[in-house]
């Protein structure tokens, strides 16, 4: 632990008395009770409509935060009970756009990217007589302590975003950094080990180079944006043309269609003799060769061939690019500037800090809106709505009963 805190929901002080009275069962469940998040029904509320007004004043961000916009946005239908003046859509973009929220946001904003340049120039520079344990528990209470600074967010989820960061990156990058050097480590390579064959023939074999501290896929994205950009155009052009082929199946299923009269005999079939979702490439040559080319089961044959060949074509191509670029990435790995090192790994680490700590301001009121949401869709069907929408059935049902005519 980093401290000794009682924390609804998360923790509890248990001191010896206690822990006597529970015959030393440490079960967390017999000294932590879960936060109740569940709303008690109204059975007033359900019977005559309304959301009722000690539910609204249970949203305390937002009777905190934007009071004004709340009290603009519902209005008492009847005494202790209230409904909404505009949809929770409307009430949502208003709140979000709300200067006291942007205001919020910018502060924490601006104290999460000053947190974010300290720790940063302080882990760039660890070496082997670094205390890493006690950096990280530095970072952990610090980024706590700014966050305890602002009533309407999780704290908690906040801590965790920066606890994430040590276990799932820090902890493996500080070790390499204080033993190698910051700048020496971001331009080392690992080998890249893949497992081939199986049985007795089964074995690890190199199959290229990791970078030790900086990935593949982030160099890549960062530096290779134009050519993964190319790829990507490349992927989804194989992908329309797999779908345009995989249409032309199944319309060549369709009894009495144009395409099953021309491409039925060409789809391949599996060992069962079932017709699957693709065509047989053997039967398509020789359909091909045997027909007359102005016919018009030609044509459509030759869409469908054109159609794999294309296919295959950039399906070979995107191969031999995919290579070329991983080759150039890991011979990248070795001439990293030390510009390049520190974007790549300041994303890598806290790329999406500001954004993930920041946006805790919006998921709080959001929750809020969401409360709010379920309470008016929850009492929207009153008993009096019931009974309207009962009788208007009973009426349509003797409507259809009198327009029935038996023969």
């Amino acid at each position: 632990y980093t401290s000794k805190e009682e924390i609804a929901g998360f923790s509890h002080l248990a001191y010896r008395n206690e822990i006597i009275q529970n015959e030393y069962n440490m079960n967390i469940p017999r000294y932590v009770q879960s936060i109740e998040t569940d709303i008690a029904h109204d059975v007033d509320a359900h019977l005559f409509g309304g959301i009722p007004k000690e539910n609204i004043d249970k949203l305390k961000t937002l009777r905190e935060l934007v009071p004004e916009v709340l009290a603009e946005n519902i209005e008492e239908i009847r005494p202790g009970f209230v409904g909404l003046k505009n949809s929770i859509k409307e009430m949502t973009d208003i709140v979000l756009k709300h200067e006291r929220i942007l205001s919020l946001s910018k502060e924490l904003e601006i104290k999460i990217t000053d947190y974010t340049s300290k720790f940063w120039n302080e882990l760039k520079r660890v070496t082997v007589d670094s205390n890493l344990v006690e950096l990280e528990e530095t970072m952990l209470n610090e980024i706590k302590q700014i966050l305890k600074e602002f009533d309407h967010l999780d704290v908690y989820t906040g801590y965790q975003v920066i606890a994430e960061i040590w276990k799932n990156s820090l902890i493996h990058d500080t070790e390499l950094i204080a033993n190698e050097g910051f700048y020496t480590v971001a331009r080392m390579r690992e080998p890249k080990m893949v497992t081939k064959g199986t049985g007795k023939s089964k074995r690890e074999e190199q199959d290229g180079w990791n970078g030790k501290i900086i990935p593949n896929t982030l160099i890549a994205q960062m530096l290779y944006g134009k050519e993964q950009q190319e790829l990507d155009n490349k992927r989804n052009k194989i992908g329309e043309l797999e779908m345009e082929l995989t249409d032309l199946v199944e319309a060549a299923k369709v009894e009495d269609s144009v395409e099953y009269d021309a491409l039925f005999d060409i789809i391949k079939k599996d060992k069962d003799d079932e017709l699957t979702d693709s065509f047989d490439k053997s039967d398509l040559k020789s359909e091909l060769k045997g027909i007359d080319k102005k016919s018009e089961q030609y044509k459509w044959l030759k869409k469908v061939d054109d159609l794999i060949a294309e296919s295959a074509m950039l399906s070979k191509e995107l191969k031999i690019e995919e290579k070329e670029l991983w080759d150039a990435v890991e011979e990248r790995i070795l001439v990293l500037t030390d510009e390049e090192i520190d974007k790549l790994i300041f994303h890598k680490w806290f790329g999406k800090t500001v954004n993930d700590i920041t946006s805790l301001i919006d998921v709080s009121v959001k929750s809020e809106l969401n409360i709010l949401q379920k309470l008016e869709e929850r009492y929207a069907d009153t008993l009096d709505s019931i009974d309207g929408q009962i009788e208007n059935l009973l009426a349509d049902f003797e409507t259809l009963k009198a327009d029935l005519v038996v023969g």
